[in-house]
Formats: structure tokens, C-alpha cells, sequence
């Protein structure tokens, strides 16, 4: 049981607990004082570096645990793809969570900062694209991921995928991430690489800040249109933002499953475990599920969220 090849479950919980704590304090603090360079020493420092230290201290093999497999080309197009139709439902479903709050509170999603020129995009891209495509996914389909794989692949999927948008520790933008976090999830597990997942976070976040910068540079003529249809209330706006995100939504929807299906996974190889080592290592974790698993650490993590949320609607 000491050569476990993946981190236990409570282990992986403790360590998310941790780095949420960690996220709030510390990570609040710098992003504070300067946001770019916050946000890079809260991803590197505050969650890639501890998970790598934690996975070292325990002697886990990085490569094993994270799946450090390369990908395909055809891979590569898939999850740009599988990404680019996720991308319209996961605006979708945030778009209706912040509808409904908007009934409660003036606060709004701020989301991703919009880079106005050509120089912030660019850097916008390495610190809001690269760098949670690297730092998250380590934590997330890396680390967790593999330690919650023992109850079986789905189960893995959603409840990482739940910890995931409540690692954003913002109501307005939970359920988007939530959804985002299975699909890396199933691209994680399609191509057995941590590679792909990074590549998928990194193209969702880089879209949200393509289309935030260009839509920045028609700022002028959207609001021509708004103040030239004075008879367009604000019910009418949101009840055709509805109805186009949904019709966009079903279609991408359509087309996701499709690119799901017709995946091409490799079933060559496993981690590059040879069948022995592969069969031990699978008794080896069906004892490990017989294990109590302490969920302590997650239930502080979604106090903490329903905190900081409502001291936010509070304060407001």
C-alpha cells in the first residue's frame, strides 16, 4: 500500500482544502496589489507548486499520476473542437444563473479581465490561458482526478468537476466551470493525457478573452444600437439572449456529443504500464475503495463558498 501510484482520496481533499484557503488569503492578497502578477504567483506558487512538492514529499510518480502522455494531432483537433462547441453552453448556463441572482443583487459576472489592446491581449493570454491550463489542471485532472478514478471514471468526473467550479468561489460563475470540468474530465480520460486536458482548459479561457477583446472594439457601435432602440427594454434583451443562447446551445450540444463519440482514443497502450503491473496496481486500488473517506475537507470548502458568497450579496 505504500507504492500506491495515485494520491488517497482524503489526501487529494486535504490538499484542495488547503490550496482553497490558500486561494482566498494570499492569492486575494497579491491579485490585489497586481492583478497579472497575482494571478500568476496564486496559480504557480499557490497551487502547482504545493501539489508538485506534496506528490515529490510522498514519492508519487509526477508522470504516472498526471498522465503525462503526449497526443495526437487528430487529438488536438478534436478537443479544440469539443472545446469550441462547450464553450456557447457553458456561457448559457452561466448566463441563466446570473439572470436569475440578477433578482436579487445589482452585482453582475465580471468574468475574465477584457484586454483592450493588442499588447494586454497578449499577455492576458499567457496569465489567464496558459497558466490555469497548466496550474488547474495538475490540481484538478491531475492529482484529484486519479484519486477519485477508484469509485469509477463518471463518479470521478462530476464530483471533480463539482469541486472544480467551487474553486472559482463565485456563485455567478459555477455551473459554466462546473460544466467545463467534465468535459476535460472526459477529454482527461478519452486520451489518457493530462496534455489534453491543459490544451482544452487553455483554448476555453483564450476564446473567453478573444471574444471579450473584439467585442471590446465594437463597444461603440453596440451601444449606437441600444441607445437608437430605446424601445428595447431590458426583459426584452434578456429574453432574446435566452432564446439565441439556447438555439446556439442545442446545436453545440448536437455537435459535442458527436465529436465525443467519434474521439479517437488510444487503446494501445495504458500509462505505459505493462499487464502486470496494471492488474496489481487494480487490486491494489479495490482495496484502497474499502477505505472511509473523510469528506471534512470538501464540506469546509463549500462553507467557505457559501461564506464569501453571501457576505458578497450581504455587503451589496
Amino acid at each position: 500500500m505504500e507504492n500506491r501510484r495515485v494520491p488517497t482520496i482524503n489526501e487529494s481533499n486535504l490538499i484542495y482544502l488547503v490550496l482553497g484557503i490558500l486561494l482566498l488569503t494570499l492569492g486575494s492578497v497579491v491579485q490585489q496589489i497586481n492583478l497579472n502578477i497575482g494571478l500568476i504567483i496564486t496559480e504557480y506558487l499557490l497551487v502547482l507548486l504545493p501539489v508538485i512538492l506534496f506528490l515529490r514529499y510522498k514519492n508519487y510518480s509526477i508522470r504516472e499520476v498526471l498522465r503525462l502522455n503526449f497526443i495526437n494531432f487528430n487529438q488536438a483537433v478534436f478537443v479544440f473542437f469539443i472545446i469550441l462547441f462547450s464553450y456557447p453552453i457553458a456561457v448559457f448556463l452561466n448566463f441563466i444563473v446570473s439572470t436569475i441572482l440578477s433578482n436579487f443583487t445589482n452585482a453582475t459576472n465580471t468574468g475574465v479581465p477584457i484586454p483592450l489592446s493588442l499588447n494586454e491581449f497578449l499577455i492576458s493570454l499567457f496569465v489567464i490561458g496558459v497558466t490555469p491550463g497548466i496550474c488547474e489542471e495538475v490540481l484538478f485532472r491531475g492529482m484529484m482526478l486519479n484519486s477519485y478514478e477508484k469509485l469509477g471514471k463518471n463518479k470521478a468526473i462530476i464530483i471533480t468537476a463539482i469541486l472544480f467550479g467551487l474553486f472559482h468561489f463565485n456563485l455567478f460563475n459555477l455551473i459554466g466551470p462546473m460544466f467545463l470540468g467534465i468535459i476535460l474530465g472526459i477529454v482527461y480520460f478519452k486520451t489518457n493525457s493530462i496534455i489534453a486536458s491543459m490544451w482544452g482548459h487553455f483554448i476555453n479561457n483564450s476564446l473567453a478573452l478573444t471574444i471579450g477583446y473584439f467585442a471590446m472594439q465594437r463597444v461603440g457601435e453596440l451601444e449606437d444600437i441600444v441607445v437608437n432602440n430605446p424601445e428595447i427594454n431590458q426583459y426584452q434583451e434578456i429574453k432574446v439572449t435566452i432564446i439565441v443562447l439556447f438555439i446556439i446551445s442545442t446545436i453545440s450540444a448536437l455537435m459535442l456529443r458527436t465529436l465525443i463519440v467519434h474521439f479517437p482514443e488510444k487503446k494501445d497502450k495504458i500509462d505505459n504500464i505493462d499487464i502486470d503491473e496494471q492488474i496489481e496496481y487494480e487490486i491494489e486500488e479495490s482495496t484502497e475503495v474499502i477505505e472511509k473517506i473523510n469528506w471534512a475537507p470538501v464540506g469546509i470548502v463549500i462553507l467557505i463558498f457559501i461564506f464569501v458568497n453571501a457576505m458578497f450579496f450581504i455587503t451589496l
